[in-house]
């Protein structure tokens, strides 16, 4: 996992997060998280200095310590109900934003392609999971180990415009191949 890459998402987010729970620190923005293992034991001072975030650059970022991780992922090896992400051979941009799609029983899930930089590595597998909420959440693995927990984007009213514009390139694409 390459950490600089964790904290350049981070620091475009605005939200750097330093979890320390259960044995290991993870590093995250509130929609991914990433194990900082094989790495040195970080505080606040520590990772600035490492990483070269400025006190300057400090006063536009929340950057916070906490010591529990967020009750809402499971971030264990393996979880019930865990199954394959089946990814979707179509990537979209949207609002400058890179997502790839994926497919679940729940219909298409978008996750924002950053999130995967940090961990690309061959044999790396995807998984959902569910929240207790019923929501779905990505958890990528190399083998056993979790390298990523990562929220997808999930389609609400506040991304109508995002569903609309999907439902007019495909009524397009259709209309454009002579099936309408």
């Amino acid at each position: 996992m390459n950490i600089k890459k964790v904290v350049d998402i981070c620091r475009k987010s605005g939200v750097i997060t330093l979890i320390n729970g259960r044995g290991m620190q993870w590093l995250g923005d509130g929609s991914a998280y990433y194990p900082l293992e094989n790495a040195p034991h970080f505080d606040e001072v520590s990772l600035c200095a490492t990483f070269g975030i400025t006190d300057k650059q400090k006063e536009s970022i929340l950057l916070k310590v906490e010591h529990e991780l967020p009750e809402m992922f499971d971030f264990e090896s393996t979880s019930s109900g865990e199954r394959f992400a089946e990814r979707n051979d179509i990537s979209l941009v949207y609002r400058n934003t890179d997502l790839l799609v994926f497919s679940s029983e729940d219909g298409a899930l978008y996750m924002k392609a950053k999130y995967l930089a940090p961990v690309m590595a061959e044999g790396l597998e995807i998984y959902l999971r569910k929240m207790e909420s019923g929501l779905p959440y990505f958890v990528c693995k190399l083998g056993w180990i979790v390298q990523a927990v990562i929220a997808p984007i999930i389609l609400e009213k506040k991304n109508a415009e995002f569903a609309s514009a999907l439902d007019l390139l495909h009524e397009q694409s259709v209309k454009r191949r002579g099936l309408i």
